[in-house]
């Protein structure tokens, strides 16, 4: 199920996504541009919560159940354009390995993990009354 609010010039501005696994168990991913706030995570589980620092989708830091963890992100010869935007490195190292190597994927994120998480997407700009195609 997907909500969101449009400014009038059709930009979101604000929306709130539950996913429901076949298993039970749900997601709520909630998003807003109408206040500045910090861009973290927080996970609640079966076995814990997670609360991953901002910026979440590449935080230095990871607090989980079993303590907190740090992550080195990668420094490059030139600036980034967002903050930990050095930790997208990993994943382009992942690709330039399996290029080298004659690899169609990443044993890490699999093509069906990939087509899974575009199935997700397409549903969401379904729900929120979009027409895009990838």
């Amino acid at each position: 199920m997907a909500k969101v609010t449009q400014s009038l010039a059709g930009v979101d501005q604000d929306g709130c996504i539950t996913l429901t696994y076949k298993n039970g168990g749900r997601a709520v991913l909630t998003y807003s541009t109408l206040f500045t706030g910090k861009n973290q995570a927080t996970i609640f589980g079966s076995k814990g919560v997670m609360k991953l620092e901002e910026s979440f989708w590449c935080p230095r830091e990871a607090t989980l159940p079993s303590g907190k963890v740090i992550n080195e992100i990668p420094t490059g010869p030139v600036s980034y354009n967002f903050l930990n935007g050095g930790g997208l490195r990993f994943e382009a190292d992942c690709v330039k390995e399996c290029l080298e190597a004659g690899k169609l994927e990443c044993s890490e994120v699999s093509f069906a993990d990939r087509q899974a998480l575009y199935h997700i997407i397409d549903e969401v700009v379904k729900q929120y009354g979009r027409n895009v195609k990838w």
